[in-house]
């Protein structure tokens, strides 16, 4: 094994059939379009964060929006696209334009809201170490002067503080800083673009201790040894994680039944009628 990462520890904990398809079989599945977005937003952020270092200023809201769109489309370029049932009732076209017009408002609230409030030192930092047989390895979006570690992330809803103070990811960076820099940092923050009604940016603090990191760390010696071993479990029943929403190999997983499916597709065809019934007789009063 070269090396392994967060994401790849976190696949294998909530699903080990999927981590086996993804990692052990080659099996690439697209993106959604989320993906795409997050990949743009975070482009228009770099884009600025890095020349920032030394200019101790940011860039234009035009030339960060520009930016981030042009990695968007990028992106794009360089994938393919998952779309779910109703991005499909859509149509391909619709579903792209809303996402480069939510990723260019998304950019202008980071341009206008977020940046300057973040002095960055490090920017798309790659931190590595050894764990047994491997190397983990991960790439930390931006620190700033003060040492505090901040996650970039987009997201249709306002975001949880419990999930942030549960956060692996946290967890792992704030160890990797440590074991690459050899001091802890001073703190770690997610900041969140939320594309709701009136588009906001929301940073919540955090931070985690060495043992929290042991404790991870742990974590990832289990899921290594499970991986040696060819030990690849299935997503618990009921999991969030095993719908067709969220996993590209739900629709031939094996632990998953034709009839189990049928269900879900029934319900989701049920539900998106009614959603388009209802929209029909609000359009029709109007």
């Amino acid at each position: 094994m070269g090396h392994t990462s967060f994401s790849q520890i976190n696949m294998y904990s909530r699903c080990g059939e999927q981590y086996r398809r993804r990692y052990i079989e080659g099996e690439r599945v697209p993106p959604g379009i989320a993906l795409h977005r997050g990949t743009g937003v975070h482009k228009g952020a770099e884009h600025n964060f890095s020349q920032k270092i030394e200019s101790r200023e940011d860039l234009p809201k035009a030339e960060i929006v520009d930016a981030a769109v042009a990695g968007f489309d990028d992106s794009l370029e360089r994938g393919d696209l998952l779309l779910s049932r109703e991005e499909k009732s859509k149509g391909k076209n619709v579903i792209v334009g809303d996402a480069r017009d939510a990723t260019a408002r998304l950019a202008g609230v980071l341009a206008d809201d977020l940046a300057p409030t973040l002095q960055p030192i490090l920017v798309e930092e790659r931190a590595e170490i050894s764990i047994g047989p491997t190397n983990l390895l991960g790439y930390i979006d931006l620190v700033t002067e003060d040492e505090v570690i901040h996650d970039l992330k987009t997201s249709a809803k306002s975001p949880v503080e419990t999930d942030v103070a549960k956060s692996g990811q946290m967890t792992a960076y704030t160890g990797l800083y440590a074991a690459v820099f050899k001091r802890w940092p001073q703190g770690a923050a997610m900041d969140y673009l939320v594309d709701t009604k009136t588009p906001k940016a929301v940073t919540i603090q955090t931070a985690r201790t060495k043992e929290d990191v042991e404790a991870w760390l742990k974590v990832v010696e289990a899921v290594l040894n499970g991986i040696e071993a060819e030990i690849f479990l299935p997503a618990p029943e009921g999991s969030w994680a095993c719908s067709e929403r969220f996993c590209g190999y739900w629709a031939t997983c094996p632990y998953v039944s034709g009839s189990a499916r049928k269900r879900v597709i029934d319900l989701a065809i049920a539900k998106d009628k009614a959603k388009a019934e209802k929209a029909a007789k609000k359009k029709k009063r109007a």
